[in-house]
């Protein structure tokens, strides 16, 4: 966990920019009086980081090769 990001949502909620609720979404778990909780926040982040494995950012559409063979049979081109 990054104490710093914490820290500064911790500041943004005393400050009033960012809500208690609004500050579970940058994984980081601070009450009304901008208490930092650094147990709850590193289990939010495990839980995060747990549902974010089951669908990965990128999807590449298949390997290299299938790739390959996908371009020349809809394009009639060979990759250069």
């Amino acid at each position: 966990m990054q104490p710093s990001v914490l820290l500064e949502v911790a500041l943004d909620v005393r400050n009033r920019p960012v809500s208690v609720a609004r500050a579970r979404c940058y994984s980081s778990v601070v009450d009304e009086h901008d208490v930092k909780n650094e147990s709850a926040t590193t289990g939010l982040r495990v839980e995060v980081a747990a549902s974010c494995a089951e669908h990965p950012a990128v999807d590449k559409g298949g390997r290299f090769e299938e790739l390959k063979a996908r371009g020349l049979a809809e394009t009639g081109f060979p990759h250069p």
